[in-house]
């Protein structure tokens, strides 16, 4: 089961950052272990955090949770919702 709580430790799948019109951000992606494919998206307040992909890090807080679509490649909504923290 993949869970994020307050006070976890977790590996960084995936890390990407940017820039945005409401400033920088920075999003990383913990992936449940084993041979699923369930993933959840955190997006860290504190930019740049330093976390790297495949590096350990520790939730300390947690401002809101929630889910949210997103396009396909060929620019249609996916039918399916991914949780983002």
């Amino acid at each position: 089961m993949l869970r994020v709580e307050k006070g976890g430790e977790y590996t960084a799948h995936r890390v990407r950052t940017g820039e945005a019109a409401r400033g920088p951000w920075e999003l990383i992606v913990v992936k449940e272990e084993g041979r699923a494919h369930r993933e959840l998206t955190i997006f860290a307040t504190n930019t740049p955090s330093g976390v790297q992909e495949g590096g350990r890090f520790r939730v300390k807080e947690i401002v809101s949770a929630g889910p949210r679509r997103t396009k396909n490649p060929d620019g249609t909504w996916s039918a399916y919702e991914k949780t983002s923290i």
